[in-house]
């Protein structure tokens, strides 16, 4: 079920206002201004949160697409941001601890794609022997 809001543009500004607000009274000064730290990418991490955020409750939550239409639009810059935070992490790490490839992968596969499979099995256990779609979806696919 989809919100109806009243005056979507007016709701927007009031939205936005209250953002540049909170962020203007909220941010401090930065003694690092020319290196990429920490900190840095943990605040450009939130600001792609908020931006996939508000792109998912400018359009799916709302009925009228003009509430917050034009923060909604850059959900796509959110996902850009995290794609480049991932790579710049990763050759951060790369460079700070000198792996071979090998030992990276390795690293990877026991983080990443082992508990990647155990919820995949699990999931996949669950709907066959719990919900019994698995099973229904099968026949109706043979017959």
């Amino acid at each position: 079920m989809q919100i109806n809001i009243i005056d979507p543009i007016f709701q927007t500004a009031l939205f936005i206002s209250f953002l540049i607000a909170s962020i203007v009274l909220t941010g401090k000064r930065d003694n690092h201004l020319h290196e990429i730290n920490h900190s840095h990418t943990n605040e450009l991490k939130g600001i792609a949160v908020l931006l996939i955020i508000f792109s998912h409750i400018g359009y799916f939550l709302f009925s009228d697409h003009r509430f917050l239409y034009p923060l909604s639009v850059a959900g796509g810059v959110g996902v850009n941001i995290f794609l480049f935070l991932s790579g710049f992490g990763l050759t951060h790490s790369e460079m700070k601890f000198h792996k071979t490839i090998k030992e990276f992968y390795t690293k990877k596969l026991k983080g990443i794609f082992i508990p990647m499979w155990i919820v995949f099995i699990s999931i996949l256990f669950l709907d066959y022997f719990v919900l019994k779609k698995t099973n229904h979806y099968y026949r109706q696919a043979l017959f």
